[in-house]
């Protein structure tokens, strides 16, 4: 019902927008399903999901602590030329891995 506000253990489907600082959209989606507290998303994300109801709309900035964490040199990965997708450039951003563990990286060098 629209009074019931999401909680731990709850199953609920949202609409979002991830950007950047910069207004770059790193992620979206219009039905992602996701289990309340079952940390399957940043903890940010939960957070801002718990005690929303059901049409509700926020805006939220997630501290690095609460999000993908601080960047960090010992982040930083190479990853082999003929791995890497044609066309990909300095600058780019991407998303690596698969189904909800993505994570949002950013080309920083292209060796040949």
């Amino acid at each position: 019902s629209r009074s019931r506000t999401a909680a731990g253990g709850d199953e609920v489907v949202v609409r979002y927008r991830g950007t950047l600082e910069d207004g770059a959209v790193f992620d979206q989606n219009e039905a992602f399903e996701m289990k309340v507290g079952a940390g399957d998303v940043v903890s940010g994300f939960d957070d801002a999901v718990r005690g929303l109801r059901v049409g509700d709309k926020v805006s939220v900035k997630l501290p690095p602590e609460k999000a993908y964490g601080v960047r960090s040199e010992e982040m930083t990965i190479t990853i082999p030329a003929k791995q890497v997708p044609d066309g990909v450039q300095k600058g780019a951003r991407l998303m690596l891995g698969s189904g909800a563990r993505q994570i949002p990286v950013v080309v920083t060098a292209i060796n040949e």
